[in-house]
């Protein structure tokens, strides 16, 4: 999506009138055995944990692969998407812990909320828009900070 912004804030308009409650088991912190498994049952929550960790651990080429085609043409390569990630959504970098809140579907894209922690325990409200590619894999195609108590780095 070229024009990806507007398109961003309707779906963001719609998230707000159609949205769906997350199971109350998805909230997990990085000593839990369900996220260092990254595995859960939920595939838009499964593309989510995987993100999560390859921030966590640092690795560009994880993060970056699972990115959709309009976020790849976006960066020169891996190594810059993750410095985009660390100096611009501090609480994706440092996650820490996270809660799944409210999902909605607008236009075969996918609103999730969720509550970040970071590593020095500040809370973030983060949207990630998540979107399918040709193949009909699911690829996360956006993140939208709403809240947060972290300063920028």
């Amino acid at each position: 999506m070229k024009n990806g912004v507007p398109l961003f804030l309707s779906l963001l308009a719609g998230f707000v009138i159609v949205s769906a409650p997350a199971n109350a088991a998805d909230k997990t912190s990085d000593s839990s055995p369900v996220q260092t498994a990254a595995v859960t049952v939920d595939p838009i929550h499964d593309i989510i944990v995987k993100q999560l960790k390859a921030f966590r651990d640092r690795d560009a080429v994880a993060a970056y692969a699972l990115t959709s085609t309009d976020i790849r043409e976006k960066y020169l390569d891996a190594k810059a998407f993750l410095h985009n990630v660390r100096v611009t959504y501090r609480a994706l970098y440092e996650n820490a812990s996270y809660t799944f809140l409210e999902r909605s579907e607008i236009n075969g894209s996918h609103i999730q909320k969720m509550e970040i922690v970071d590593s020095d325990g500040k809370t973030a409200t983060v949207l990630c828009r998540i979107v399918k590619n040709d193949s009909g894999e699911w690829m996360i195609d956006s993140y939208m900070v709403l809240e947060s108590d972290a300063q920028p780095i």
